[in-house]
């Protein structure tokens, strides 16, 4: 019976033990539910509605390609063709007739009236000696002109506008009688033939510093038509001022013959003590006197590399002098030819002795 009893006894020991809680496994199961799902539900919920909110108030939009400006557009060739040829026929819109820009074409056409047929309207810039026109000549789809071009002029607005300022300045500066001088110099000597001159009138700190010039010709003259001292260099906060200033030129270059009319040019010069002894800084276009750069002006490169417009000058000079001496013997022989045929050298007939 003792036997049976153990065996009966180990038998209930194994079955109670089994069914006891696995510690171990609980815990494990414990942790997983803590890092599980149910634990970042909420945070999920929370991002799920900021995304939608984002896209609620910052929808998607269809991404749009920009517009393509079509440089060979149908029938360009053919209208530029056209306006040439009409131009230089018995010049319609003056004489020296030239095509100077095709400023683009507009598409016109494709009613039911003209049974779909597609054509271009070209519009191109034309310059005679009566002015500037805009003309439009009009193209079909296969190439061909339809009647004749059209013509308009452009006025073109000569007026100037000298209240441009810097925003680099302080106040307007009157220019003393040095200023003046130094900038006349500096007008010759930008416009004219001699490199050596402009660098000594510019004065470079640098020896080897060389400045080239314009090579255009003679100067008529040179005229201040603003000047402002600016923020930048030594500023004096009680006047207002500066030593360094920005002065708005305009250069009047002398007239090649009779026949043709002044040129002029405007730059913004910088210049250093113009109160006192100016010195000429750098140089550029109106608007940017303020912003330019000291000495940026000299020659980068070789200096043998320079233009010689010293050379070129000698050599328009030597044809120009060539052409007159011939045009003068014309002159003689057609004075001399008439003459002998009886007429005066102002071409009427002379009466009979």
């Amino acid at each position: 019976m003792a036997g049976k009893e153990n065996v009966w006894n180990r038998e209930a020991r194994a079955r109670a033990k089994e069914r006891e809680p696995d510690v171990e496994a609980q815990a494990r199961k414990r942790v997983l539910e803590n890092i599980g799902v149910k634990r970042w539900v909420p945070y999920a919920i929370l991002v799920i509605q900021a995304l939608i909110l984002y896209f609620v108030f910052n929808p998607l939009t269809t991404y749009t390609p920009p517009k393509q400006v079509d440089l060979d557009e149908t029938g360009k060739q053919a209208a530029y063709s056209a306006v040439a040829d009409w131009i230089s026929d018995s010049d319609p819109l003056g004489a020296d007739a030239s095509i100077i820009s095709w400023d683009g074409a507009k598409r016109v056409g494709s009613s039911a009236a003209d049974k779909g047929t597609r054509a271009y309207q070209h519009k191109l810039t034309v310059r005679t000696d009566y002015g500037w026109w805009s003309v439009v000549c009009t193209v079909t789809g296969d190439g061909k002109t339809v009647g004749q071009p059209s013509a308009s002029r452009v006025q073109v607005d000569e007026g100037r506008d000298d209240g441009l300022g810097w925003a680099g300045a302080l106040s307007d500066l009157s220019a003393s009688d040095a200023l003046t001088r130094l900038m006349t110099s500096f007008g010759g000597a930008l416009a004219g033939f001699d490199a050596d001159k402009l660098t000594v009138v510019v004065a470079d700190p640098d020896p080897d510093a060389v400045f080239p010039v314009l090579g255009l010709g003679d100067v008529k003259g040179v005229t201040i038509d603003k000047a402002s001292y600016l923020k930048s260099g030594k500023v004096d906060k009680d006047s207002n001022t500066s030593d360094l200033a920005a002065v708005r030129i305009t250069i009047t270059l002398a007239a090649r013959s009779d026949h043709d009319s002044d040129t002029r040019m405007t730059y913004d010069v910088k210049v250093s003590d113009p109160d006192g002894t100016p010195k000429i800084l750098a140089w550029g276009p109106p608007g940017s006197g303020d912003t330019l750069r000291n000495y940026s002006n000299k020659w980068m490169g070789d200096k043998d590399d320079m233009p010689d417009y010293e050379a070129q000058k000698r050599s328009v000079d030597s044809q120009s002098a060539t052409d007159a001496a011939q045009s003068s013997t014309n002159q003689t022989q057609q004075n001399a030819a008439g003459t002998d045929s009886g007429q005066s050298s102002d071409g009427t007939q002379e009466e009979g002795q």
